[in-house]
Order: structure tokens, then C-alpha cells, then sequence
């Protein structure tokens, strides 16, 4: 889930409007039909490209633990998974 805040130390809303702490978030991956359990992410600039990087369950290999690595977009000021 991803939400954005002017101070660091919060109120955090997401796309909505919605505060973080009541509920909010907007969704930027979830379960898939070849990935499951996608978190604990980071995200890198390399070259002027954006990636997403995280560990997700793969489950055409019987849940294996898998390195998940997308193309990430900014659109809007919000991450996008490509």
C-alpha cells in the first residue's frame, strides 16, 4: 500500500484522500496469478530509471521464494508498477 504525506511524520493519505491511519492506502502490487505474498520492497534509481525490487512467492514454482523486479513510473507524483 502506498500513501504520501507533506512531513514525514505524517498524516500519510493515499490517492483518495484517505488518511493512512483509518483505513487508507493505495494498492501498488498485490497477489497475481504467477506471484503471491510481493513485500518488504525497496526502490532504486539507476540511470535515470526507477525499479521496484522486492521478494514475492512464485507459484508456478510450487510457492518458491523469488526475486520480484519491475519497472517503476511516476505518474501523477504516484509509483506505478509497470
Amino acid at each position: 500500500m502506498v500513501g504520501r504525506s507533506r512531513e514525514i511524520v505524517g498524516p500519510y493519505y493515499d490517492k483518495n484522500g484517505c488518511d493512512m491511519a483509518c483505513g487508507g492506502g493505495t494498492l501498488l502490487v498485490g497477489d497475481s496469478v504467477k506471484y503471491s505474498g510481493v513485500g518488504h520492497c525497496s526502490v532504486y534509481k539507476f540511470d535515470e530509471k526507477w525499479y521496484f525490487v522486492a521478494h514475492g512467492y512464485n507459484r508456478e514454482r510450487k510457492g518458491a521464494g523469488t526475486l520480484f523486479i519491475r519497472r517503476l513510473m511516476w505518474i501523477d507524483g504516484w509509483p506505478v508498477i509497470m
